[in-house]
């Protein structure tokens, strides 16, 4: 009996864990939370003087780039 409690509470545990979004995007438009967003390889960046490139990933991006800086190569024209 005691592992199935522990089984439960495992259970009950995991179903509350935080659960990630990502937005993917595919337009500059769709990126326009406040103006001057653009799309970068799939994910939203916003301007961002700390960053060479100007731009910064925005924190619903993948989790790989969410909140760092865009590389320069990464800005592309549409």
């Amino acid at each position: 009996m005691p592992r199935i409690a522990l089984c439960l509470v495992g259970l009950m545990l995991a179903s509350c864990a935080e659960d990630t979004f990502e937005f993917v995007c595919e337009t500059d438009k769709q990126c326009d939370d406040g103006g001057d967003g653009l799309c970068a390889v799939q994910w939203c960046a916003y301007p961002d003087g700390g960053c060479d490139s100007g731009y910064r990933y925005a924190a619903d991006a993948d989790a790989s780039v969410a909140e760092e800086c865009v590389p320069q190569a990464d800005l592309a024209p549409e």
